[in-house]
């Protein structure tokens, strides 16, 4: 497996305000779930331009509403590990409005499912088991497990996770988002 660095495509100026724009939300008693910080737009935008070619299975295209279910919906992908959970960033390909946050943990085999509306709010998230089922998540659980995948990816953006380099290759088949 490759591995290399995926660096936002922004400058040190733009990442501090993108940054301090983050902390104000913080400041205020606000969490992300009304918006996630800018710096994961621009993110989203340097994924579809230099991220992996990957697919979510058509099980999660369904559920999401992302595809009929008959083939797979591709995206352009970011990912790392940390232990052993295996967080995806993922653009739909040619729509990079369009994202879908991914963590999955090999430990549990459990997938958790994020897509952001166009304007970055949580739209719909799911979870299953690999082998199982697709179900929607409960609201609570949903808005938890949101706002964990983006502040995992903000800090990340900032350089506060231990997570190592982004690979921009495909992680091992049972490490990805496959059932």
């Amino acid at each position: 497996m490759r591995s290399t660095i995926l660096r936002p495509g922004v400058g040190t100026t733009q990442l501090l305000a993108a940054a301090a724009l983050a902390a104000a939300f913080l400041c205020h008693g606000r969490a992300f779930a009304a918006a996630p910080p800018a710096e994961l737009a621009v993110f989203a935008q340097q994924v579809q331009k230099e991220g992996h070619e990957a697919r979510l299975p058509p099980h999660l295209s369904i559920v999401l509403a992302l595809g009929d279910g008959t083939a797979p919906t591709p995206v352009r992908q970011a990912a790392t590990r940390v232990g052993t959970v295996v967080h995806t960033f993922n653009v739909l390909a040619g729509v990079h409005r369009q994202r879908v946050l991914i963590s999955y943990d090999e430990s549990t085999q459990l997938t958790e499912a994020f897509m952001l509306r166009a304007n970055g709010t949580l739209g719909k998230a799911v979870t299953y088991r690999s082998g199982g089922a697709s179900r929607l998540m409960a609201p609570a659980a949903a808005s938890a497990g949101f706002q964990h995948e983006v502040n995992f990816w903000s800090e990340y953006l900032r350089g506060r996770t231990m997570a190592p380099p982004l690979l921009t290759a495909p992680a091992p088949r049972d490490a990805t988002i496959h059932p």
